[in-house]
């Protein structure tokens, strides 16, 4: 992920899209039930706990979209940004220090700069994953359009029991984990607590951490800050 002489093409009025270095991971097979107390290792179908209180999502204003058109000189060039496939699509993991996107980013406006934990709606137009991944590999002029996510913490308390929520993550680790699945008689559901399928949960109270260490976490503690990292329905 060297210095790139990408150049970098204002957005539209619309919102135009980013592009991206393409380190792609795709979800893995592994799925994990948290969350136990620290001596009950959890099990699929358990899901008992009582939530210290809820920390709503603060407003924030966010574009429905945001697209950039960007250019390299040659496809071995990085175009500056990690990416990590999950069931519900292509999410951006993390915006490298080098790259078109932050070349593209320095010179955006505040809310219509290319973040992490966005989703990647389209490539040139394509909006199948597989076809994204061939283009952003492939091409020197991608046109990308991303659907911001936004942050917020979730406070809850366990108190020794399950929160009864499905974990995912990427085969490369990657720095969050998603929601597959919440059961039906989970404290989650029960209590209303702000968590929903799709979620991505990317620190634990207040530590971002490697995928597998995050899953050790919500496990392991009792008391638990869940920052999440939503992208609303379009």
């Amino acid at each position: 992920l060297k210095g790139c002489s990408s150049r970098v093409t204002a957005p539209s009025a619309q919102t135009s899209a980013p592009s991206v270095p393409l380190v792609l991971s795709r979800a893995s097979g592994d799925m994990f039930v948290c969350c136990a107390g620290p001596d009950d290792p959890a099990t699929e179908g358990e899901s008992i706990g009582v939530p210290a209180k809820r920390v709503p999502a603060p407003p924030q204003e966010l574009p429905r979209r945001i697209g950039v058109k960007l250019r390299r000189q040659d496809v071995s060039e990085p175009w500056g940004i990690r990416l990590e496939e999950q069931d519900t699509g292509i999410f951006i993991s993390e915006v490298m220090d080098t790259g078109a996107v932050k070349e593209y980013n320095a010179g955006a406006a505040q809310g219509m700069r290319i973040e992490a934990d966005g989703l990647v709606e389209s490539v040139n137009g394509e909006e199948g994953t597989t076809g994204m991944v061939r283009l952003m590999k492939e091409e020197l002029a991608v046109s990308i359009f991303v659907r911001p996510a936004r942050r917020f913490d979730v406070t809850v308390d366990k108190r020794g029991k399950r929160l009864g929520i499905m974990l995912r993550h990427s085969s490369g680790g990657g720095n969050a984990v998603y929601v597959k699945d919440i059961n039906d008689d989970s404290v989650v559901k029960s209590s209303g607590l702000d968590v929903l399928v799709g979620d991505r949960i990317v620190a634990v109270n207040g530590q971002s951490m490697k995928a597998q260490a995050l899953v050790e976490a919500i496990s392991k503690n009792n008391s638990l800050v869940l920052t999440i990292a939503r992208v609303d329905a379009a």
